[in-house]
């Protein structure tokens, strides 16, 4: 969505040394910068949809092995400090497949801190319990109502100023975006609550 949006992107991530090493090789963007992990004798997580006529018919989710080597953290936390006085801003998308720990996290908050680099986050409940508490601090949370409830069970109202500035108290975060599928979205942002309806598609 960023690359569309003509917006530099450098990516960091985790690739295991399977077929999907040749797909990586292959993805490129005049404005994307790669920074992919080898972590031999790991599975790439890979999420594929198969369609008819428009329609998704089959979606096929490949998970990672349980093969976990110790210096990929270190790699990783290394890929971001070498790029991240580039970044105007640093995207953390964690689709709990694994690469990301509590201790990874801590230290990527950290290291933007540092560094003076606001952090959007983006984390999925999915069929575990919510880690948004790992990220406590974040500039921006972008979470929907399921994952709002994760953090909160009690939350109610995504529209309510109240709901929202629990949720900012909780998160210890300012900005706050619920995202509300086709009825758009309502963002708590520095006390204001502003409500965006859904774009036409």
């Amino acid at each position: 969505n960023l690359l569309e949006l003509g917006q530099k992107v450098i990516f960091v991530s985790r690739i295991g040394d399977d077929r999907w090493r040749a797909y990586e090789q292959k993805w490129k963007h005049r404005n994307l910068t790669k920074v992919f992990i080898t972590e031999p004798g790991a599975r790439t997580v890979v999420k594929e949809r198969f369609m008819s006529a428009g329609a998704k018919v089959l979606k096929w989710n490949t998970p990672e092995a349980d093969v976990r080597k110790p210096k990929t953290e270190t790699r990783v936390l290394s890929a971001i400090q070498k790029y991240i006085a580039q970044c105007g801003v640093l995207i953390v998308s964690d689709y709990r497949h694994g690469l990301l720990s509590e201790t990874l996290a801590r230290r990527i908050l950290a290291l933007a801190e540092k560094s003076g680099t606001r952090v959007f986050l983006d984390s999925q409940v999915s069929q575990q319990s919510g880690n948004h508490a790992w990220y406590r601090g974040a500039d921006v949370f972008c979470v929907n109502e399921a994952e709002a409830r994760s953090i909160l069970p009690d939350f109610q109202g995504a529209r309510a100023a109240a709901a929202l500035s629990a949720l900012a108290r909780t998160l210890a975060s300012e900005h706050i975006v619920i995202k509300l599928g086709a009825r758009g979205s309502a963002a708590l942002l520095v006390g204001k609550v502003v409500e965006t309806p859904a774009h036409p598609v």
